[in-house]
């Protein structure tokens, strides 16, 4: 078994580096094939503006000559120099020249192109037709204007890969009248040359690069490889049960409790990935203790007045308990019953707490009137252990607002004082006092007892859940929720609260509420 999971592993390992290298080898190809379209369109444009120069020039020449042939009288279609240099042009730059009168009559040219014979219209001689009125150019700047890669407003219909440079320039007499427009067509197959430097150039980088880019990922996919699976080792043992697993981080060796953030922060994604999943089994792992301390508390405060429970009950009904006597112990029932229904109700505000499902209503209120309100609630409970109170309270004081739900506050002062109550010697003093904590916008509010207090060592653990027992400060009575219900609520209103020993020497604890 343990032979065929390796072989299953294996197989997974060259699974994932042979998909790492595909997808290597498909971002070089995408990569080289976008630059070979950019390096095919920027050759491109670049010859053919290359092109359009050199006709240009060309046509510079040429109506340098018409113009003068013009001014001397001399007949173009006739006229010895402009032929010489139309064949010369025809020869030199394999181009179709065409000297075209304003009525669009064709007055020399070096050939027709057949794309464009079907687009010209019978001329005044059967050698040289007439091209329509839309085609002359009789609107073109003085100066020139050339067309690169087209067909010239549909007058050539080119097949294949085939384009047209046309370049169009008018001349004008003396008064500004149009005498001749000069049209250079040429048939420039863009696509020649650029398939030269596309299969010496282009390809031959790609293929260089792909071999090397194919070396690279192979001698580094298993340092990438390792890593992934390591951490799918380690997830299939975590699913397993086993919470302490942990990964080797890759980038950061051993350990380094302090400037850990600072140091992720420059750690790459499979490091931090690492570090992430064993953050995440730490939590599991303490998650874990935490459900088995909920679960072997729980049972250890339901067994108890359970087992009372039955046990009284057992004895009314065997006839051990006398009837005369069952008041009395229906009465340890009933409290027992109602110890239970508030064990329940508190793993109950647990449960909204943890779920986010307890809804809070943020509202100003005034402070003092709610702890009034609160110590009025627990007045039977002062009196039966003949407590004294003192507050900050003074006759005739203005209303201290603050801002929260104060339903949730309430409970929270209720969990404090019952605390206290609990744990004050009989006839001792609880203090409830307020005062503007540090920097004036939040108001601190105090309640200490006169009673045995909180070890030192148990003040770190007071606020979790189910800590109790006789190492803590809740006793034997509490559910040990109280306080962590309590740090609950204050934390959803981004406040904080703490403990500590209280100068009447009992326990003091604090909270802090924004004033409003």
């Amino acid at each position: 078994m343990a032979r065929l999971g390796r072989r299953q592993r294996r197989r997974r390992t060259v699974t994932y580096r042979g998909r790492l290298v595909r997808s290597f080898i498909a971002i070089i190809l995408l990569s080289f094939f976008i630059l070979a379209v950019i390096f095919y369109t920027t050759v491109t444009t670049t010859l053919g503006r290359s092109r359009a120069r050199q006709l240009n020039a060309a046509v510079t020449e040429l109506v340098s000559i018409v113009s003068e042939r013009l001014a001397s009288g001399s007949n173009l279609e006739s006229d010895p120099a402009v032929s010489y240099y139309l064949s010369f042009m025809r020869r030199s730059l394999g181009s179709y020249v065409w000297l075209v009168a304003p009525d669009g009559q064709l007055l020399a040219a070096t050939g027709l192109p057949p794309e464009a014979v079907g687009h010209l219209e019978a001329g005044k001689s059967a050698e040289l037709p007439r091209l329509p009125e839309y085609y002359v150019g009789a609107d073109t700047a003085d100066s020139s204007c050339t067309f690169i890669g087209g067909n010239y407003f549909g007058l050539f219909d080119p097949p294949g890969n085939n384009h047209w440079i046309s370049v169009i320039r008018p001349i004008h007499d003396e008064t500004g009248g149009l005498r001749l427009v000069v049209q250079v067509h040429d048939r420039f197959d863009m696509s020649a040359d650029t398939r030269r430097y596309m299969v010496n150039g282009v390809g031959f980088a790609t293929l260089i690069a792909l071999l090397a880019a194919l070396v690279t990922v192979l001698f580094f996919s298993n340092a990438v490889s390792r890593p992934i699976r390591e951490l799918s080792d380690a997830a299939r043992a975590v699913m397993q049960g086993d919470y302490t697993v942990r990964v080797p981080d890759p980038a950061l060796p051993g350990p380094a409790p302090e400037g850990e953030e600072e140091r992720m922060e420059s750690a790459d994604e499979i490091a931090f990935l690492v570090h992430s999943f064993n953050r995440m089994v730490e939590s599991l792992e303490l998650q874990n203790a935490d459900r088995r301390d909920f679960i072997s508390a729980i049972s250890h405060d339901l067994r108890t007045p359970l087992t009372s429970i039955r046990g009284f009950i057992e004895g009314m009904l065997d006839g051990t308990i006398p009837p005369e006597r069952f008041p009395r112990y229906l009465g340890i029932v009933r409290d027992e019953t109602e110890r239970l229904t508030k064990l329940v109700n508190a793993m109950n505000e647990v449960n909204e707490l943890d779920g986010g499902a307890l809804h809070f209503q943020f509202a100003n209120f005034d402070i003092t009137a709610l702890i009034r309100q609160v110590l009025r609630s627990l007045e039977s409970l002062l009196d039966a252990r003949c407590l004294t109170v003192q507050t900050s309270q003074t006759p005739g004081a203005e209303p201290l607002q603050v801002v929260g739900d104060e339903e949730q506050i309430g409970r929270v002062l209720h969990n404090l004082l019952s605390n206290a109550i609990r744990h004050a010697p009989e006839g001792g003093i609880i203090s409830v006092t307020w005062q503007r904590a540090a920097g004036g916008h939040c108001l601190e509010v105090i309640v200490e007892d006169n009673g045995p207090g909180i070890k030192d060592e148990d003040l770190p653990h007071v606020f979790e859940r189910f800590y109790k027992a006789d190492r803590s400060r809740t006793g034997h009575s509490g559910s040990g929720l109280g306080l962590f219900i309590s740090r609950g609520i204050l934390t959803a209103h981004g406040q904080k609260i703490t403990a500590g020993r209280s100068r009447m020497g009992g326990a003091r604890f604090a909270f802090t509420l924004q004033l409003a």
